[in-house]
């Protein structure tokens, strides 16, 4: 089992991001892609869009290791952390613990530098949609809990997103730059 490497995403990264993001909002039971544009000024605008990466071993002949992008994590322009996604063939082999692990850290990182210059009410914070079982687990196993399950929402849909908070830094398990490895981006 190859463990994930995990890098911020290049707008080169973007057409692949496009290709997997395969939302169904919870509006409809259609799917959504984002356009490209829109996932491209996402990459570029946060520090906190991370990917998730394996060697490609079907790349024989070449002298330079290509990597195949596994999964990725986003954060929308207001802070919010997002779109957690991991393609079905990469899940339950750390892909996505690893990504939320880098994720919480960055956000980490940036309260501890822009904490006085700026209050962002939602760094911090991600949406999962109600039913996620496997990301609400890998969310609550880093430490990030619902804003308070008991709210309903009101929405008439099913399956509403749900606010997750993350408390505070001692909540966090791992030590993700320890046991993650990490692929430059020049990749």
């Amino acid at each position: 089992v190859q463990h994930p490497l995990i890098r911020k995403l290049s707008q080169m990264d973007a057409p692949l991001v496009q290709a997997q993001w395969n939302h169904q909002t919870s509006s409809s039971s259609k799917n959504h892609s984002k356009p490209l544009e829109e996932v491209t000024r996402l990459i570029q605008n946060s520090k906190m869009c991370f990917g998730s990466f394996v060697v490609d071993n079907n790349d024989e002949g070449s002298n330079n290791d290509s990597f195949i992008l596994c999964g990725f994590i986003l954060q929308y322009d207001n802070g919010v952390i997002g779109m957690l996604h991991v393609e079905p063939e990469y899940r339950r082999r750390g892909h996505a613990t690893a990504l939320l692990e880098k994720s919480t850290h960055a956000l980490f990182q940036e309260r501890e530098t822009t904490a006085p210059a700026r209050n962002d009410a939602c760094s911090g914070v991600a949406y999962i949609m109600d039913g996620n079982d496997a990301s609400e687990a890998v969310f609550s196993k880093l430490g990030w809990v619902k804003e308070d399950p008991t709210i309903r929402k009101k929405t008439g849909n099913r399956r509403a997103k749900r606010k997750w908070i993350l408390l505070n830094q001692d909540t966090v398990t791992s030590s993700w730059n320890e046991t993650t490895p990490q692929l430059s981006t020049s990749s």
